[in-house]
């Protein structure tokens, strides 16, 4: 399992910036509002943080996520 110390915080901050980026520039609104509302009914509510941070360390290639898709350098069009 990962610590803390070993989060390239570095990578990921970047990667999660170009992903608010994208959300507010380029992905359609209506779209995305379709996505929030599965994932509002699927997802409860005290847990929702913990998968989205669950979504990050994946993308990430972090220890132990199911089914990496590689570095967070790759995950800026995710979302």
């Amino acid at each position: 399992m990962l610590k803390v110390t070993e989060i390239p915080s570095d990578a990921v901050g970047a990667a999660l910036e170009r992903m608010v980026r994208a959300v507010r520039e380029d992905e359609d609104p209506v779209e995305l509002k379709e996505y929030r509302a599965l994932f509002k009914k699927h997802v409860p509510f005290n847990l929702r943080g913990y998968l989205v941070a669950h979504m990050v360390k994946t993308l990430a290639g972090g220890a132990g996520s199911a089914g990496g898709a590689g570095g967070a350098g790759g995950a800026g069009g995710a979302a």
